[in-house]
């Protein structure tokens, strides 16, 4: 087997594959996923929309502004600051960058979302909206791929309808209810091994588990090999191996699908860690899967969660002020 039994060339309509970053300074592991993914994909346009003004040196990736009009008012504030209002608010970004190029589809890649170089275009449909599940109750954004320019204005209607109903919906709860409540208009991407599927996509249990957690969610420490109990796929079930350039999967119970195995088509890192992003696929995969650390402590990430939580308690603290004041 060789990593030209699974890579295929660009369909009809050609993609643009677009990173999405709301806020005034770009993260490195960002940038540096950005410059790699476009040394990977030479033929494709890699773009990096940010509402950052200055310059970012992205080598061969495209930057496009974002105006700051896109961030709603009323979203959620209290984690991070409006983290999940701004993972929300990121979904317009889509159709805003599709109407600069109508003629692609456009692939949105999160941001700690490694793509194998073997991605497998064709995998994705030419008239519905792709993204995945993660748990019973939410979908994933680590993926989302729009076909043409009304689906990608279609997909800001029914969030726009989603935050109208909860202001404070995450983007993970809105994708899960549209895909729900309009199963014709939504197509997902299969993300655990069976006999059915030929690749599987990754939309945060396989990198999670293999590239451990955030550890600004866990006091600074990044745990490996630890399952999510929420999560609908669970990793410590599957054998990974590494053949012919491919990340392999595999139900460690099958000798079946032990043989040939399922290649992984990307990776979601929520660890973050910079030095994983500047590394092509294979260096990647390899460094992950011979990996024996069960965690790892990173004082500069402690920094950062003991100033996410002060951040957060003088928010509250101004919230209840204000309310005692009769002004909240």
């Amino acid at each position: 087997m060789s990593s030209n039994d699974f890579y295929v060339t660009q369909p009809k309509r050609q993609f643009l594959f677009l990173f999405v970053y709301l806020g005034r300074r770009v993260p490195q592991y960002l940038i540096e996923n950005v410059r790699q993914t476009a040394g990977d994909f030479s033929g494709i346009d890699v773009a990096l929309a940010t509402t950052c003004r200055r310059q970012i040196p992205l080598k061969n990736a495209i930057q496009l502004t974002l105006a700051d009009s896109l961030l709603r008012a009323g979203g959620d504030t209290g984690f991070r600051g409006g983290f999940w209002s701004k993972t929300f608010d990121r979904l317009f970004a889509i159709e805003a960058v599709h109407e600069l190029y109508p003629d692609r589809r456009v692939l949105h890649i999160e941001g700690d979302v490694k793509l194998s170089p073997n991605l497998n275009l064709k995998s994705f449909s030419e008239t519905k909206l792709n993204w995945g599940t993660v748990t019973p109750s939410e979908d994933g954004a680590a993926l989302v791929q729009s076909p043409t320019l009304e689906t990608s204005r279609r997909l800001s209607e029914l969030l726009r309808m989603e935050a109208e109903r909860n202001p404070t919906i995450s983007d993970m709860s809105a994708l899960a209810n549209i895909r729900r409540a309009y199963p014709d208009e939504v197509e997902l991407l299969p993300t655990a091994p069976v006999s059915s599927t030929s690749e599987i996509f990754d939309f945060a249990p396989l990198g999670m588990w293999l590239g451990g957690t955030d550890p600004r969610n866990n006091r600074g420490v990044t745990y490996f090999r630890k399952r999510q109990g929420t999560h609908l796929v669970d990793p410590s079930k599957f054998r990974f191996e590494f053949r012919d350039e491919l990340l392999l999967i595999s139900k460690s119970q099958s000798e079946e699908l032990a043989d040939q195995g399922v290649p992984v088509q990307n990776l979601h890192l929520h660890s973050k860690r910079a030095n994983l992003f500047v590394r092509n696929w294979s260096d990647l995969v390899v460094r992950l899967l011979n990996n024996t650390r069960s965690s790892r402590f990173s004082p500069t990430a402690f920094m950062s969660w003991a100033s996410d939580r002060l951040g957060e308690y003088a928010r509250a603290a101004k919230k209840q002020t204000l309310k005692m004041m009769g002004k909240g």
